[in-house]
């Protein structure tokens, strides 16, 4: 009897050639990828908030953060004893997210993009793919008003990405 993995699978068929023509859209994540040190700002932030519940906020990192399967109304609900049904309406846990929010916003501002990773993201832009899109959990409102900072910080940034999209 032979057992195959899907890995080893995929190892025997091999790799496509690498065909920039074909390349039709390129999809970013924000936090530490296109923006460095974005997710210790924001396990920082989370630290400062809720200093008394550090055991809590370990637990719902490892549950809703790393997994993907949560983001921060769902590790904030966990902390503070709210039920994850309702995460997403429930007023405390959206006080605490506007909290966490600003502090985050604020901090996360004071950042710029580094030159060699905005150097990068021209020359893939002009060289492979025009079309650059962002992928992030941040509120949507909050993300364009970011951008729209750094784009004002940061000239060569104006019209790099043509939209941001938001994992829910």
């Amino acid at each position: 009897r032979r057992s195959h993995s899907k890995a080893s699978h995929i190892m025997s068929v091999g790799t496509a050639p690498f065909v920039p023509e074909k390349i039709k859209a390129i999809i970013f994540d924000v936090d530490d990828t296109v923006l460095r040190g974005t997710l210790a700002i924001k396990h920082q932030t989370f630290k400062e908030l809720f200093s008394d519940h550090l055991g809590k906020l370990d637990e719902a990192l490892k549950l809703y953060e790393a997994t993907g399967l949560g983001d921060r109304r769902n590790i904030i609900a966990h902390i503070i004893g709210e039920p994850q049904e309702s995460c997403h309406q429930n007023h405390r846990v959206t006080t605490w997210t506007e909290k966490f929010n600003s502090l985050c916003e604020e901090q996360i501002r004071k950042q710029r993009l580094h030159p060699d990773d905005l150097d990068g993201l021209i020359k893939i832009k002009n060289n492979f793919c025009e079309e650059l899109f962002l992928l992030t959990s941040t509120p949507v409102e909050i993300a364009k008003e970011n951008f729209a900072h750094f784009e004002k910080k940061q000239p060569l940034m104006k019209g790099l990405f043509i939209n941001i999209y938001i994992i829910s």
